[in-house]
């Protein structure tokens, strides 16, 4: 009771813009939707879910969406994005994770499928076709025995003309920090459990593994 209004008044701020915003975009467009996906899984008030779809629609309005080769799309462009765009964990903390919280959801009350079951598993399907993206931009690198890693990529999309341009520097061993592969994890163990593919509980191992 007392942190409901919180949550659902943090929820109501005016959500950011990317192209007008640092790289925080990502962390506070997701601490705006996951807490409301959580507060819904304890308390089941509806308020939260009609809180975060409009939410999540507007995160998915600012994707962009490249004209031939759908596994570059993304959300690239953002300021000091010619530095440090191209990280798994954006995809992942604004979309792979609160939607594959909310296709739990609704796959689990018929009154919830009733109203949200089309869009959750068009969510699901454009979920499952990102996390593979990143094989598709070259990020993945198994390991063998040693596990797998994803890396950044090393080109990003011009989003007038969709070539693909060299970025300008790639990060020391050219991997993603530590923290940043924690989400894709609850992103995959999420998938598995909805679709029961094992390809996510072995994607999931492996970087597991190398970690």
């Amino acid at each position: 009771a007392e942190i409901r209004p919180l949550i659902l008044k943090e929820a109501a701020q005016k959500p950011r813009v990317l192209a007008e915003s640092n790289e925080d975009y990502f962390w506070v467009m997701s601490a705006q939707m996951v807490p409301l996906l959580k507060a819904y899984s304890y308390s089941k008030d509806p308020a939260f879910l009609e809180a975060y779809v409009p939410l999540q629609e507007h995160v998915l309005s600012q994707r962009y969406i490249h004209p031939t080769k759908p596994e570059w799309s993304g959300w690239w462009t953002y300021k000091g994005s010619d530095e440090t765009s191209a990280l798994i964990d954006h995809d992942t903390i604004v979309f792979f994770v609160p939607a594959l919280m909310f296709v739990k959801e609704v796959r689990a009350d018929a009154k919830l499928k009733e109203k949200y079951g089309a869009k959750a598993e068009a969510w699901l399907k454009d979920v499952e076709k990102g996390i593979r993206y990143w094989d598709q931009r070259g990020s993945w690198h198994d390991l063998g025995d040693k596990g797998g890693w994803y890396t950044n990529v090393a080109f990003i999309p011009n989003e007038k003309t969709g070539e693909l341009v060299a970025r300008t520097s790639v990060h020391s061993g050219g991997t993603t920090p530590y923290n940043k592969p924690h989400a894709l994890f609850e992103a995959l163990e999420l998938a598995w459990q909805i679709t029961g593919d094992t390809w996510y509980r072995e994607r999931m191992a492996k970087c597991e593994k190398f970690f």
